[in-house]
């Protein structure tokens, strides 16, 4: 089972969550050779399988984060406000 951290968040709607933080930080290395900013970006668990499915075309990883949101939205789960 994939690690999360849900959060409530605010919107207009009646009830919103993100399972977890994307990001857990991101820090300046310099450019490469063709100027562009380089970074080394630490991702929460499920901040690198979405990141693999959505720049790498990696589908293997659609079970585990369904299997968190289906596991999320299970009764009796505790939510961090």
């Amino acid at each position: 089972m994939v690690d999360y951290s849900p959060e409530a968040i605010l919107g207009a709607w009646k009830e919103g969550f993100a399972l977890d933080r994307h990001t857990v930080s991101s820090t300046y290395r310099g450019d490469n050779e063709f100027g562009n900013p380089v970074y080394d970006t630490v991702r929460s668990e499920l901040g690198q399988l979405l990141y693999e499915l959505k720049y790498r075309g990696e589908h293997s990883v659609v079970g585990p984060i369904v299997d968190a949101a289906a596991h999320f939205s299970s009764p009796g789960l505790q939510i961090l406000t």
